[in-house]
């Protein structure tokens, strides 16, 4: 699948996408598959649903390397 074809899946436009990229994620409080992207420093429920992992724990690998990549940056 290229580039195009692939953008045309993602209903995120390019802005809130860099911004969830650029911001922190957490695990979802009550599924904790989920990984969501941190609008504040505290958690809340208008953070953005970034997708969900298979597992807990895979979600848990996801967003300690995606935080530890950002305060290596």
């Amino acid at each position: 699948m290229s580039g195009d074809e692939s953008d045309r899946h993602d209903a995120r436009d390019s802005q809130i996408s860099l911004r969830c990229l650029l911001s922190e994620w957490r695990v979802g409080r009550r599924v904790s598959r989920n990984i969501y992207a941190m609008i504040s420093a505290v958690a809340t429920d208008d953070d953005i649903l970034i997708g969900q992992m298979d597992t807990g724990q895979l979600a848990r690998e996801a967003v300690f390397r995606h935080n530890d990549a950002l305060k290596k940056r």
